[in-house]
């Protein structure tokens, strides 16, 4: 029922409802929707909302989904770039708990290299820190990749003294 009311709304101005109807049908016949909408779906903010809605009812298959979907981040441009980013960046926040394993660090190390990207805008840039500091710790906001690097890679020990992150 819940598949059959969303496709009457396939619109991008749908996309709460889409948000809110896959996380009822993860609940309920698992996720393998979720991730068919993320992976096809023609709107761009369907695309995202069926992400979150992986991230919300914690889904097994959003870190290797991750992996495959911020591998290709560099390479999308102007608002599909911003989107997507941005919804990796909250959906690896939502995955904090995966900190210090193989299946978090990939898509992780992706994500984080998006912050040396020139491509990548300020705006998103902030974003992306904002949820790495919350994820992996720390006090300081930097918006290049080299510290949280290090973060990701040694988790809870303290920078290196005189290591500004430059």
């Amino acid at each position: 029922i819940w598949k059959e009311w969303r496709e009457k709304y396939p619109a991008a101005t749908e996309a709460w409802l889409w948000y809110r109807s896959l996380m009822i049908h993860g609940a309920v016949k698992g996720d393998d929707e979720l991730l068919s909408v993320a992976k096809t779906h023609k709107e761009l903010f369907i695309r995202a909302a069926a992400i979150e809605a992986m991230a919300e009812n914690n889904s097994e298959k959003l870190l290797p989904f991750l992996d495959e979907l911020c591998a290709g981040l560099g390479e999308l441009k102007g608002i599909d770039r911003i989107v997507m980013t941005e919804t990796a960046a909250r959906c690896l926040y939502s995955q904090a708990f995966h900190y210090g394993t193989d299946l978090f660090r990939k898509p992780a190390m992706k994500l984080i290299d998006m912050l040396d990207d020139k491509d990548t805008n300020a705006r998103t840039k902030l974003v992306i820190a904002r949820y790495l500091r919350e994820t992996l710790g720390g006090d300081n906001l930097w918006i290049n990749a080299k510290p949280w690097h290090w973060k990701l890679l040694n988790p809870n020990k303290p920078m290196p003294v005189g290591d500004d992150g430059k």
